[in-house]
């Protein structure tokens, strides 16, 4: 007798078509594992919320907001940098300790144009979930001190309660 499929491939393989739970399904995974799907489109939308905020200044952004879209702006950035790098010319060094990309090509150039409005929008409505002006983010034209006080600023936590700026941020 030939032994079963769970025997042959073990409990954690997929075998397409069938649920684990026994289950038919059409080959799309969301029928089976109908939260896998979701949660993966919640996290990429987390990481480019700001983009359909794309002028929005008013209101307020969590933590979660605001460090996703640096966190995706900034691996954005260098992969067009070794890409840039690569095709368009310019010194890309890698070594077993430091990366270097020394030229600033069209990729990068075009990505940081159309990043800069959601950038600044998203650093001001951080700015305004810890109530603070917009007006602060100058603070970041002082060498060092400014950008570590603001570096500190968008880690905290936001107000709990409405603040002039509006209702808390959702998550």
């Amino acid at each position: 007798e030939r032994p079963s499929f769970r025997r042959r491939h073990g409990p954690g393989y997929f075998r397409p078509g069938r649920c684990r739970s026994g289950g038919e399904t059409d080959l799309l995974i969301e029928r089976c594992y109908p939260n896998v799907s979701r949660l993966q489109g919640e996290a990429m939308n987390e990481f480019i919320k700001p983009y359909f905020k794309y002028a929005q200044f008013s209101g307020r952004a969590d933590r979660k907001e605001f460090w996703y879209f640096f966190l995706f702006y900034v691996v954005v950035y260098t992969i067009l940098a070794i890409v840039d790098g690569m095709v368009f010319g310019g010194n890309v060094s890698m070594t077993r300790d430091s990366f270097s990309a020394s030229s600033s090509g069209p990729l990068q150039a075009i990505f940081a144009l159309g990043s800069f409005i959601p950038m600044l929008a998203v650093t001001f409505r951080r700015l305004h979930d810890i109530n603070k002006t917009a007006w602060w983010i100058l603070l970041g034209l002082i060498p060092l001190v400014g950008t570590i006080i603001l570096i500190i600023w968008y880690a905290r936590k936001g107000d709990p309660a409405p603040n002039a700026h509006g209702e808390a941020p959702e998550g």
